[in-house]
């Protein structure tokens, strides 16, 4: 059908423990005759289940929670459309708020269903230290991570981390083991390194390549080369070479004068244009907060995490 309908969702309730049951309600209407067919019933986009043959236009799921559906279940229903209707898909997404996000668009009001518990097997993620001060002259510490279980967890933590920082550099971090598996009531610990950079001094390896550490940097001394300083000279001894032998004397003379002269300035030259040292800062200074997060993922796919912070303060 051409026809355009109209569908809608709503739960029995809305923030429920595990093992409860919610009632989901899909209604489908239109402008002429009630719309007949089926509705899926989908969480997080997900089927629930098989289509459901609606009656009056509206249709009936049962979702049962459970300890491995904890968190937010966004909830929608997709109508298949019949002879005189177009399919269509609900709830409408309706603004939350007048407030512009930055994308340009305004926030919706999707149906969300909260599964909270505090029996529910879990685990917990802590570091230790919280702050590291890595020092000049020293290599950066590692971090030892902690996966504690909570209510009977057993399951394969994967580790991962991302940082923040105040530097033009992202740092690389690994973990040793890249995970943990907990089977007993025993908590499981990780070593996590900073990678990429280190605050140890350092001279450049090649010219124009930014390296770890203090930098040291030589400025080029102006004087001129030496067959520019000693072309005066030069053409001097050129010229006496060309004059006639019982002039050649005074032009010796004049030779001795000039080479006197040439290195008289280029001494001086060179005393004020000798080599000279300078230090800059290194380039690696700076704080990184890093976000370490532990997750696991059950064998129905779905997925539990928790993070901790770790704050690097480099030299």
């Amino acid at each position: 059908g051409s026809a355009v309908s109209a569908t809608s969702l709503t739960a029995s309730s809305t923030s429920v423990a595990p093992g409860a049951n919610v009632t989901l309600t899909a209604t489908v209407t239109g402008g002429v005759g009630t719309p007949t067919g089926t509705v899926q019933f989908l969480v997080n986009n997900t089927a629930l289940g098989s289509p459901v043959t609606l009656s009056n236009g509206t249709a009936t799921y049962t979702y049962v929670t459970s300890c491995s559906n904890l968190g937010q279940q966004n909830m929608s229903v997709a109508y298949s459309g019949d002879g005189n209707y177009a399919g269509s898909k609900g709830p409408a997404l309706t603004a939350a708020g007048s407030t512009q996000m930055s994308n340009g668009s305004y926030p919706t009001n999707p149906l969300i269903v909260s599964v909270t518990s505090g029996s529910c097997p879990d685990f917990t993620v802590t570091a230790s230290p919280t702050t590291v001060t890595a020092p000049a002259g020293g290599t950066i510490p590692t971090v030892t991570v902690t996966v504690a279980p909570v209510n009977g967890f057993t399951g394969t933590v994967v580790f991962s981390a991302t940082a923040t920082e105040t530097t033009a550099y992202v740092p690389g971090f690994t973990f040793s083991p890249a995970s943990v598996t907990i089977s007993s009531s025993a908590s499981a610990t990780s070593t996590m390194t900073m990678t990429g950079i280190t605050a140890n001094l350092r001279m450049p390896k090649m010219p124009g390549r930014v390296e770890p550490g203090t930098m040291f940097a030589e400025k080029k001394s102006s004087r001129a080369p030496w067959y520019l300083d000693g072309s005066g000279v030069t053409v001097a001894s050129l010229l006496l070479l060309a004059l006639p032998r019982k002039r050649r004397l005074g032009g010796l003379l004049m030779v001795l004068l000039a080479a006197a002269l040439i290195g008289g300035a280029s001494g001086c030259s060179s005393s004020q244009s000798s080599p000279s040292t300078t230090t800059n800062t290194n380039v690696y200074a700076g704080t990184y907060s890093v976000n370490v997060t532990a997750t696991y993922t059950s064998s129905t796919s779905q997925t539990t995490a928790h993070s901790t912070t770790v704050t690097f303060v480099v030299n």
